[in-house]
């Protein structure tokens, strides 16, 4: 019989047979058919006539019950304390332009940096502080005057200055 079927083709066949008739064997059968079932619900009549439901509504007064009161307004105080750092400021890793913050005044400067980092100095002296490439933006206040705002983008590790002289804050590009 392997010359008329070929050895490989009965084998072949056998195994396609057996693992036909083991998965026809372990498959699930279904014992019953499912059956739906209904439940009747009362029927409900639409009605035109609107429902009365109580509500909890005050009646009006005729006089408010609280007067209005002023708003406050905030005014800025600049902190009166100085400090001179002892570090000037760096990030982690890369090169860093030195910023000369230079006071030309007899007043304490309140200093906000804006950029790829927010940093904040109050100080009434000159001094360095360094900072990576990117855009920053500064708001400074000389004493209780300001805010004094300008911005500045740092591109090369040239040397920058923010200056302050009474009433004007100039920042000088290399």
């Amino acid at each position: 019989m392997d010359q008329v079927l070929g050895g490989r083709s009965l084998k072949k066949i056998f195994l396609l047979t057996s693992l036909i008739l083991l998965l026809a064997a372990c498959s699930p059968t279904l014992s019953e058919a499912p059956t739906a079932t209904s439940t009747s619900v009362p029927a409900v009549e639409p009605s035109d006539a609107p429902s009365e439901t109580p509500t909890a509504t005050a009646e009006p007064s005729a006089t408010p019950t609280e007067a209005p009161t002023a708003t406050e307004t905030l005014v800025y105080v600049a902190p009166t304390s100085a400090f001179t750092p002892t570090v000037p400021f760096t990030e982690a890793g890369g090169a860093k332009s030195r910023v000369h913050l230079q006071n030309d005044t007899d007043e304490t400067i309140t200093l906000t940096i804006n950029g790829s980092v927010y940093v904040q100095y109050v100080f009434d002296t000159t001094f360095n502080i360094y900072l990576g490439r990117g855009d920053y933006s500064v708001m400074a206040f000389i004493g209780n005057d300001g805010p004094y705002v300008g911005s500045f983008t740092i591109t090369n590790l040239d040397k920058y200055t923010i200056e302050f002289d009474p009433g004007r804050m100039k920042i000088h590009l290399p």
